[in-house]
């Protein structure tokens, strides 16, 4: 049974796909390579939460899918490399997790399929090259920037 995942071999830290009870030996894997891991939990960890892959000491810096925790950009080139060229990506989360221009390159040479966005890294958005792709669908995350609040 697989009790974690990671995304990158830089990671510390690893994510709880199931409940894991205190004291327990967890098997992981790491998506990327489909390297077996283990860990041991102290405590019991709920699923979704972390689960620290070495002992960390005060200052240490947290690593999950290859960023800093707590560094808002988790979407990148190397992100967006990493998936199918089917792939559709959506966000509607906080514009700044995304590097738009890593975006706009990853729908433009097809590395991915589409996306789609309801936040954007500037609200109101800036008008560019992003939004004239075919392949990506844009909404408006505050309602005020929407075709009809504008028109009053």
């Amino acid at each position: 049974m697989i009790h974690f995942l990671i995304h990158d071999a830089s990671d510390n830290v690893g994510v709880a796909v199931v409940d894991i009870a205190a004291g327990s030996n967890c098997a992981g894997r790491n998506l990327t390579n489909n390297e077996s891991l283990k860990a041991r939990s102290e405590e019991a960890i709920p699923l979704g939460h972390k689960i620290a892959l070495k002992d960390f000491a005060v200052g240490d810096t947290a690593i999950k899918y290859g960023c800093e925790i707590g560094t808002i950009v988790l979407l990148n080139a190397k992100c967006f490399g990493r998936m199918k060229s089917t792939a559709t990506f959506i966000n509607t989360s906080r514009g700044e997790v995304v590097v738009e221009n890593d975006l706009l390159d990853a729908l433009k040479s097809g590395r991915i399929a589409g996306a789609a966005l309801d936040v954007r890294v500037t609200e109101p958005p800036l008008t560019g090259e992003l939004e004239r792709l075919p392949n990506l669908i844009l909404t408006p995350h505050v309602a005020a920037f929407t075709r009809e609040a504008q028109d009053g």
